[in-house]
């Protein structure tokens, strides 16, 4: 696996982490759709989250989590986490970041598979760089019971994260561990995998981290990890040269008067040319997944084994593709 920093466009401060995968297999972690609604996440042989989105709602997914994920990180030890606050090579997230990008290519448990990947530290992987806004409050939407909703609607947005497992109890020792590493600074991040097909994040690493930021009234540090397509950067590039020229012409008429202000709109459209280019190093691409095998047939089997819901959240009849706000998922081959 090779790795390549990015970084901002003054090339001051660390933005993400770009990993190029060679593994020719599948990952054990892996999207599995069946029909044009469901999806199924499986880790080996279990099935860890089932979701579909609604016939009549196609904003709305349901999701149903069975409790059987495992993390794909072995548990960080303190000492571990006070060596890499106090480092002396790069940014605190950027040495996380690499410490998690070495533990995903050494486990089987994990996503990556042959492709490009980007492991970021606050960007926004559909629209682009901006500072993270997932405040605790709105990650408690669904963090609670094994089934509910992600809904796409403004009010609450794409990118919630959702655990893959029940939060620890307040009492548990690794949640107190880690509620004074959240007091002095030295919290490691949580690691989260961005899911197109369900417009949000899932929860790879650091449940009790979580839990412990949350109880301490605290922002947790985030890591997030998607796939990134060349195809769809190339797309945002052409998409911010063709803004740039179509305002460059009127900006040069009013510098070229003297109008008050123009010589700095002609300086800054420059210069914001040059961050969006930049930053379309770590827009992510849709997730990829694998027909389930056994169908639409295998998916209700899994929702029966995992859920005691009355049999309509199993009835799966065929409607349009969603039309929500981006592709929800791609094949693989």
């Amino acid at each position: 696996m090779q790795r390549s920093n990015i970084m901002t466009a003054d090339g001051e401060s660390w933005q993400a982490l770009v990993l190029d995968v060679g593994r020719p297999r599948r990952a054990s972690l892996q999207v599995q759709i069946a029909g044009r609604r469901q999806l199924l996440l499986r880790q080996d042989a279990e099935a860890v989250l089932l979701a579909r989105t609604r016939p009549c709602r196609r904003d709305v997914v349901d999701y149903l989590r069975t409790d059987r994920y495992r993390s794909p990180v072995p548990p960080i030890r303190a000492a571990h986490a006070r060596m890499v606050a106090t480092g002396d090579t790069g940014s605190t997230l950027s040495r996380w970041a690499h410490h998690f990008a070495s533990e995903l290519a050494g486990t089987d448990l994990g996503p990556l598979q042959s492709g490009r990947w980007i492991i970021s530290g606050d960007s926004d992987p559909q629209w682009g760089l901006h500072k993270t806004y997932y405040t605790a409050q709105r990650w408690e939407l669904l963090s609670g019971d094994p089934e509910g909703f992600i809904c796409w609607w403004p009010t609450y947005g794409g990118g919630q994260v959702l655990p893959l497992r029940q939060l620890s109890d307040a009492g548990d020792s690794r949640v107190k561990a880690y509620r004074k590493q959240a007091r002095d600074g030295s919290l490691p991040p949580i690691l989260v995998w961005w899911i197109s097909g369900l417009d949000s994040f899932v929860l790879l690493d650091g449940h009790d981290r979580f839990r412990a930021a949350i109880l301490e009234g605290r922002q947790p540090p985030i890591l997030a990890l998607s796939s990134l397509s060349p195809e769809q950067n190339q797309w945002y590039v052409e998409a911010y040269i063709a803004r740039y020229a179509q305002a460059m012409p009127h900006i040069r008429r009013q510098a070229e008067a003297r109008v008050a202000g123009a010589e700095a709109a002609l300086a800054n459209a420059h210069r914001k040319l040059g961050e969006d280019v930049h930053a379309c190093g770590i827009h992510c691409a849709p997730t990829p997944a694998w027909p389930l095998r056994g169908g639409m047939a295998a998916w209700r089997d899994a929702v029966r084994l995992h859920t005691s819901s009355p049999p309509a959240w199993t009835e799966a009849a065929e409607a349009p593709s969603t039309n929500g706000k981006h592709p929800a998922v791609i094949a693989a081959s």
